[in-house]
């Protein structure tokens, strides 16, 4: 895809995200759904009604805008599944689209330029986060929403007071997730999160706990449990598989054979000849065991164990030790890193 289209859907997208966390219409009716989310009526009817070609053109439909609009969220799925180039030639691009911005939302140069340059200075950062949810529902009656902000400063104050995180998190969230694993939302990035989530966790240091945030969902009471700098490894694997219902006695010979294999690499054998001969990873085993890059963040489909594993590895050439997924044994190796340049 052509990297000017993929920062005009990052732009559009995160101005379009602004305007819809401070929407007011009640309208919630799903009126479709792109990739695996959802978008309302209300949602929809905000930004279309903001486009400037909607005035100028009597003849654009609502039903072809509703064809750009889904284009425009099936490019944000593509770009962070690609991830973005950080190349000189893609920070020109980035400058010369500053002069074409024509959305209403960004026609004020020094909003643009603010926005622009945050978009990719949050792009440098892969935040690990918790967080509490009170829901509340962007309309409610103010009784209802001083209830839902009371709530949440309650389990705010039980945090402060030494409570832990993640036990409020179990007893009073109304996020599902949160009741089982403690708020947890792992690494993420840019365009992850709903937005004012987005800006108070990437304005808050490792270990803070905020005040409640509002957003459209509810309250969310924020920890900043890790903050790394956003690295895509590229790696290559030896996978020794292990499937379910495997026996007792093939388990113990699937462990026997990757400590083999790891012993050899420690002798000095080829990592590609190994690979090639004992991966059970058939697409990555013809090519030494190389594999798509890996990111830390939540979004990056690889396994939590291959992705902790992976970044734990300090420099180009070294593997892991053997560790379990799962999909089977790996070891794992370090081949190059990508990281993002500063805004120029």
């Amino acid at each position: 895809m052509n990297r000017l289209h993929l920062l005009k859907t990052l732009a559009f997208t995160l101005v379009a995200g602004i305007a819809l966390a401070q929407q007011n219409s009640s309208d919630n009716r799903i009126l479709m759904t792109v990739g695996d989310e959802k978008v309302t009526v209300s949602e929809f009817m905000s930004v279309y009604q903001k486009n400037p070609s909607v005035k100028d053109s009597e003849n654009k439909s609502i039903q072809e805008y509703i064809e750009l609009y889904t284009n425009f969220r099936l490019k944000v799925k593509e770009a962070r599944d690609l991830g973005m180039d950080t190349s000189a030639s893609f920070r020109n691009e980035l400058m010369g689209y500053r002069k074409q911005l024509s959305m209403p939302y960004l026609t004020d140069t020094v909003v643009n330029d603010k926005l622009l340059k945050e978009v990719y200075e949050r792009m440098q950062w892969d935040i690990r986060s918790s967080h509490i949810l009170i829901k509340c529902d962007p309309n409610a009656l103010p009784k209802d929403t001083l209830a839902a902000y009371n709530a949440a400063m309650k389990a705010y104050n039980r945090i402060k007071a030494g409570e832990d995180f993640a036990k409020v998190c179990k007893q009073v969230t109304q996020d599902d997730y949160g009741k089982t694993n403690g708020g947890d939302l792992d690494y993420r990035t840019v365009f992850e999160l709903i937005y004012p989530f987005e800006t108070a966790m990437y304005n808050m240091k490792v270990g803070e706990v905020s005040k409640p945030v509002r957003s459209q969902v509810g309250y969310h009471i924020i920890k900043v449990t890790d903050r790394q700098p956003h690295i895509e490894l590229t790696t290559a694997h030896i996978m020794i598989k292990t499937p379910k219902g495997m026996s007792a006695e093939d388990s113990l010979k699937a462990l026997q054979k990757i400590n083999d294999i790891y012993d050899q690499l420690v002798k000095g054998t080829p990592w590609d000849t190994l690979a090639m001969k004992y991966s059970d990873d058939p697409g990555s085993a013809k090519k030494g065991g190389l594999l798509p890059p890996v990111a830390r963040n939540y979004n990056s489909n690889y396994p939590a164990e291959f992705k902790t594993a992976a970044f734990t590895l300090g420099k180009d050439g070294e593997y892991t030790k053997p560790f379990k997924t799962r999909f089977g044994w790996h070891i794992v190796k370090r081949v190059s890193s990508k990281g993002v340049s500063p805004f120029a």
